[in-house]
């Protein structure tokens, strides 16, 4: 059955998503904190099914894709959309972009950008780390919320004239996560414990490649469950949940090899924004093949460079006016390490160098 849901992300962008169970599911996951039983202004983004979507006047067809009247279209695909119309529109069964890259595309026309990082409020100081996955934000942020801190996101938050906006979706828990979480769920732990055996069982077959070893695994493999999906506000409390503030320092993370304790360095502004930007493209490079093709046929090819550019400058004038600096972790610290360590190594360094 299809149906409407809207979304009012910060009254910054709004969505209207008409669509069957399985689309609302997938976009549920990232946009439940920004649902709306109606939208009080326009919305900049329509997302639909592929059947809906207009007739449109073929001009140029390429393999098995097609581009006209602004719209590109792969029917073995099922999507249509169009990034650079009024509002910009998505015709699909399921989400074969992102939903997160779909509303980065609406951010940028109105001068802000997602930036891939942990945002907390510590202290009153609203801090962003821009790293990459893997870096150890959500080990830093559940460190960070169990003192006292509040949380903008552990993955994605929204920047633009200074300030930044929380964009709490939803946690993707992993064993390993629990203990750094503090997280208990029967059910969950249920699920896992079930996993480690699926895992034991499995090994066996892993290098037989005769057919009932194949079957088995792949039986198996659907019973597993690798991870499960869980709202901050149920992980951390609705008070940890930060909504926005003004934007008072910038901390870039990464991992290195190179070092045996915590090390941090200021960074120019300029140097700052082009990593974050950096960071945030890598977020979404696996999906970028479709809109590539938009930008070729729409934009020749300028867009996506033009929009990787905006994040750029739209980090930069947010960076302007606070310091940044970038703490380097060694590659080897285990979660543990990097709770107990970071916290006092980062209240150390005086907030105006």
């Amino acid at each position: 059955m299809i149906s409407e849901r809207f979304y009012d992300i910060h009254s910054i962008v709004r969505l209207l998503v008409r669509g069957n169970s399985l689309l609302h599911r997938e976009i549920e996951f990232h946009l439940a904190p920004f649902w709306r039983e109606r939208l009080e202004k326009p919305y900049e983004i329509l997302i639909d099914q592929y059947d809906a979507a207009p007739p449109t006047v073929r001009t140029t067809v390429v393999d098995d894709y097609e581009f006209g009247d602004g719209i590109y279209h792969r029917a073995a695909r099922r999507i249509r959309f169009d990034v650079l119309g009024e509002p910009q529109t998505y015709y699909m069964d399921r989400l074969d972009l992102p939903i997160n890259l779909i509303v980065q595309l609406a951010l940028l026309r109105v001068g802000y950008t997602f930036l891939h990082g942990a945002g907390l409020s510590i202290g009153g100081r609203q801090v962003l780390f821009p790293a990459y996955p893997g870096t150890g934000k959500t080990t830093l942020v559940a460190a960070y919320v169990r003192s006292g801190a509040r949380m903008f996101g552990d993955d994605l938050c929204i920047v633009g004239g200074g300030r930044i906006y929380s964009f709490p979706q939803a946690l993707s828990i992993y064993p390993h996560h629990l203990p750094i979480l503090d997280y208990t769920d029967r059910d969950i732990q249920r699920a896992f414990r079930k996993t480690a055996l699926i895992d034991r069982l499995s090994a066996p077959l892993a290098h037989q490649t005769n057919r009932p070893a194949r079957l088995a695994r792949v039986l198996l493999s659907a019973l597993r469950t690798p991870c499960v999906n869980v709202s901050p506000a149920k992980v951390f409390g609705d008070d940890a949940i930060a909504t926005e503030g003004k934007l008072d320092e910038v901390v870039v993370l990464e991992r290195s090899g190179e070092i045996t304790t915590l090390v941090r360095e200021r960074v120019d502004v300029g140097a700052a924004a082009s990593q974050a930007a950096a960071i945030l493209w890598h977020e979404w490079h696996a999906s970028f093949h479709d809109l590539l093709l938009y930008d070729a046929l729409a934009e020749s090819g300028r867009g996506t460079v033009t929009r990787l550019h905006q994040v750029r400058d739209i980090a930069q004038q947010a960076f302007q006016a606070v310091p940044c600096t970038r703490i380097r972790i060694p590659a080897n610290w285990d979660n543990d390490t990097l709770a107990l360590e970071f916290p006092d190594f980062f209240a150390a360094w005086p907030n105006d160098q």
